[in-house]
């Protein structure tokens, strides 16, 4: 049977995670495959173990795992906290498959996958890597960004029905660490420099063991020459599902420990899409210290000195947002932009009458003299002058110095066509020709039709070219005018920013299509202030820092709908979340010393989602492990201990 071990590493060039191919000069694989081949053939007195302690398990090499999205490795992390480079042990290659994917394949660069070798790379060609006699093969795969099958197509473990099935047997896990254990006291046989680092192996089981033990790992301790000192061994038990009440009367025994942590994290979901990839989320995450020897109840609300991150990520286009008539401009922009290069666009204006009626109301307003109007659906009104409202981020109120051309934009952004396009630019060069039409155009505007309109002023109007693409782009330059003033009076009059933090996104030599960009990560930077405004109501002078720190990063950095942002947040002022919400993840950690340089820890890990999906265990189908304000919420349990053990 063939095996493999994947390597996962970080390209800086592209600032992603991808897999490279390590050939047999890789010193640490080659050495790590040798060693152990060695070991299984002259373990138990020349006797060979038997094929199943390799037979049935992938070993999966991770060189640096930052940010490898798959959420079963994320959770591995964050229980274990564990660090690279890593060894995972498992049955099989589905463990980098995603864990929810019910609506589509998931094609982020940023999951890991598996794709399997054609049968020309079999472990029986003379010309393959792998090592004679061994049942470890050094078959490394350079491709991980697809799981493909033996049609080449891509696996989907949810659409499927694929069972999760990769957890070993505990007592081929205890064979595997035995020999993982020998390997490391040669370690300096093993690595060819000794500044590089022995890994951690973590094997993953499959709970059906008396103790329940889901996972093992196994850390070599060694100085800094690399000389082996002895072993870490850290092992996770999983538990089924218990309401919070009987959670809260365990009394763990955390004697002698030098401190002890706590963490929880609270996930308000604002909107999701038809999969969690698309969805719009803030979660929070505290943590703070216990004085050891101070009583305490499991899943205790966060005291107001935890310190507070708010992570969070907003889907551009949010229709629940306050800003998402600002949105819908943006998108028609898009649209008129992207047709200056395709030279097609779909009009998505659903207007009955033809614009140009609108238009000449407008115009006739402003014959009468009235320079800033207000219009929605081809009703024109007088705005208001009230300037003493006090900063409210729960309601967008409309700017108040609209010129010309940004009130033709609120028009001609429904256009249903080309032609009808057309027909109400002649329309408005008509009347700009006759003279008695002098709108209001700002200094700044710099508009092909602001300009018509300046030169009107002197009777130097010239005929616009209004064939070809020329109306499209007297379109979008209206369109790029108008909503860059808009953003700049929201950021100003709700004081989240100065000019000078616009500056980036005010420049004005920059083709439309860059303009767009910067345009919608200003939308991006709004929505997600208002996102913070309404679900954490944070003071303003915390919202203003989070917005300032999301303007600086777009400065360099272009929108990712995978990103999300995490802001410091001051944690007396989110003491509601607490009361509306029950917490998703729960955790409580001490540690005590070992020696000089060591640590053991005992952590109680409580999750309202199974922590690890592979582990088989009997749930209660009647019993809801939901974080609502209905019922009390369960949590599945996951206790680590580790245990140090000096040999040198």
């Amino acid at each position: 049977m063939r095996k493999t071990i994947v390597c996962v590493t970080k390209q800086a060039q592209f600032s992603k995670w991808t897999t490279v191919t390590y050939n047999m000069e890789d010193s640490l694989l080659k050495e790590l495959a040798v060693s152990l081949s060695k070991l299984q053939a002259s373990h138990e007195n020349g006797s060979k173990i038997n094929q199943d302690v390799f037979n049935s398990s992938v070993l999966s090499y991770i060189r640096a795992d930052g940010s490898i999205e798959i959420e079963r490795y994320k959770k591995l992390k964050d229980v274990f906290n564990f660090k690279s480079p890593l060894i995972i042990a498992c049955k099989n290659n589905g463990f980098w498959q995603a864990v929810e994917r019910a609506k589509g394949i998931d094609h982020s660069p940023d999951r890991v996958h598996t794709r399997k070798k054609s049968s020309r790379h079999s472990s029986t060609d003379q010309n393959s890597t792998g090592i004679c006699g061994s049942p470890l093969k050094l078959d490394i795969i350079a491709d991980l960004s697809v799981f493909e099958d033996n049609e080449g197509i891509m696996v989907n473990a949810s659409s499927k029905g694929k069972s999760v099935d990769f957890g070993l047997p505990l007592a081929t896990v205890r064979k595997l660490m035995f020999l993982f254990s020998s390997l490391a006291s040669n370690s300096k046989n093993v690595l060819e420099s000794e500044k590089a680092e022995f890994p951690t192996i973590l094997a993953l089981c499959d709970g059906q063991n008396i103790r329940g033990v889901s996972a093992i790992a196994l850390k070599p301790i060694v100085d800094d020459q690399n000389n082996f000192l002895g072993l870490k061994i850290t092992d996770s038990v999983s538990k089924p599902p218990t309401e919070k009440a009987v959670h809260a009367k365990m009394l763990p025994n955390f004697s002698n420990t030098v401190e002890i942590t706590c963490q929880a994290k609270y996930d308000i979901h604002v909107m999701a899409d038809f999969s969690l990839e698309n969805a719009s989320f803030i979660q929070l995450e505290l943590n703070w210290k216990i004085i050891p020897g101070q009583s305490f109840l499991m899943l205790h609300e966060p005291p107001l000195q935890a310190k507070t991150v708010a992570r969070i990520r907003n889907c551009l286009g949010n229709p629940e947002s306050l800003l998402s008539a600002m949105y819908q401009e943006l998108e028609v922009l898009r649209t008129v932009i992207e047709g200056l290069e395709t030279t097609e666009v779909n009009w998505i204006g659903t207007h009955e009458q033809p614009l140009v009626e609108d238009v000449k109301k407008l115009v006739e307003q402003l014959k009468l003299g009235s320079d800033i109007v207000e219009i929605r659906h081809g009703e024109t009104t007088c705005a208001t002058d009230d300037d003493s409202e006090a900063i409210n981020l729960d309601m967008v109120e409309e700017r108040k110095d609209l010129d010309f051309t940004d009130l033709l934009w609120k028009i001609l952004q429904g256009c249903t066509s080309y032609m009808e396009l057309i027909e109400t630019l002649k329309y408005i060069v008509g009347e700009l020709r006759k003279g008695d039409l002098q709108p209001f155009i700002h200094s700044y505007n710099n508009t092909t039709v602001g300009q018509m309109v300046k030169d009107s002023y002197r009777g130097q109007l010239r005929d616009p070219v209004l064939t070809g693409l020329s109306p499209l782009q007297y379109l979008a330059e209206m369109g790029v005018q108008k909503l860059t003033r808009d953003y700049v009076h929201m950021f100003l009059s709700k004081n989240l920013a100065n000019m000078g933090m616009l500056d980036f996104y005010l420049k004005g030599n920059l083709e439309l299509e860059e303009k767009l960009n910067r345009l919608r990560r200003l939308q991006d930077t709004l929505e997600t202030v208002m996102m913070l405004n309404k679900y954490l109501t944070l003071p303003h002078e915390s919202l203003a820092k989070c917005c300032r720190e999301m303007l600086k990063f777009y400065e360099t950095n272009q929108m990712s709908s995978s990103h999300s942002f995490t802001f410091s947040v001051p944690t007396a002022s989110i003491r509601n979340v607490f009361e509306k919400f029950a917490p998703t993840e729960w955790s409580v950690c001490s540690q005590k010393k070992v020696g000089s340089f060591c640590a053991e820890r005992l952590a109680y890990h409580f999750t309202a989602e199974q922590a690890f999906d592979w582990v088989k265990m009997e749930v209660d189908a009647g019993r809801s492990t939901s974080t609502g304000d209905e019922e009390e919420p369960s949590y599945f349990l996951t206790i680590l201990r580790d245990s140090v053990s000096i040999l040198a």
